[in-house]
């Protein structure tokens, strides 16, 4: 029997003992959802998507739209607060909070089409809590989102061929752990962190192995040093 057998053999089974017990169906109500919410659920903004908890839980951080601003809420004032307003930009996919409250955001320099930007453009920023600038570039491509870590200035995110085809094949790409250094301008050295690699699954490899690079930058610094596994 496939996982997915069982899985609908237990759902015909829940529905029928449910069938059984004479569970009244439950009725469909008419109208919006968003009128009819659960008790347990409030709406704090009337647009927006991807949002991202503050350090300190009291405000989100959250997208506008797909390639558009960020923007934040006070939770208990719900003043809505716009981000990246003060300088031009191509459009944002990401916004997140570092531990220190500063932001990190995903976006490309420069806008070509929805797919290509998407896809092949997208980059790492970071912007001042108080936004008295625009967003540093990190000199990082980025494939999808990043975590960050909720007590330490480190961040992880992945990189594929789409984004770098010159170092991967296709299909392949890598998961990126590194620091985030603010030293008034100063270039720093690099700090430990880790870049794992794995084979694209045509290949049916599962070595992992560390780049042989060394990326730094100017304020915020983001530093990873690697080594190759063998």
């Amino acid at each position: 029997m496939t996982r997915s057998d069982a899985t609908t053999l237990v759902f015909c089974a829940v529905f029928v003992v449910g069938a059984a017990s004479g569970i009244p169906a439950q009725a469909r109500r008419q109208g919006n959802p968003e009128q009819f919410l659960p008790a347990n659920i409030t709406q704090v903004t009337a647009f927006g998507e991807r949002p991202a908890w503050s350090p300190d839980g009291k405000r989100l951080a959250f997208i506008g739209k797909s390639f558009g601003d960020a923007y934040e809420i006070d939770l208990e004032t719900k003043l809505v607060r716009h981000l990246t307003g003060h300088f031009a930009h191509a459009g944002f996919l990401r916004v997140q909070f570092l531990p220190n409250g500063d932001y990190v955001l995903i976006g490309a320099r420069t806008f070509r089409d929805i797919t290509r930007t998407r896809y092949e453009d997208e980059e790492l920023w970071v912007m001042k809590a108080d936004r008295s600038a625009p967003p540093m570039a990190l000199d990082q491509k980025v494939h999808e989102g990043v975590a960050i870590s909720r007590s330490r200035m480190r961040i992880a995110w992945s990189s594929s061929n789409q984004q770098y085809p010159n170092r991967f094949p296709p299909g392949e790409s890598a998961l990126y752990v590194a620091d985030i250094i603010y030293e008034n301008g100063r270039r720093s050295s690099p700090t430990n962190a880790r870049s794992f690699e794995e084979d694209s699954p045509s290949a049916r490899s599962k070595r992992k192995t560390f780049a042989t690079t060394t990326i730094t930058s100017y304020i915020p610094v983001i530093a990873k040093s690697e080594r190759r596994l063998t």
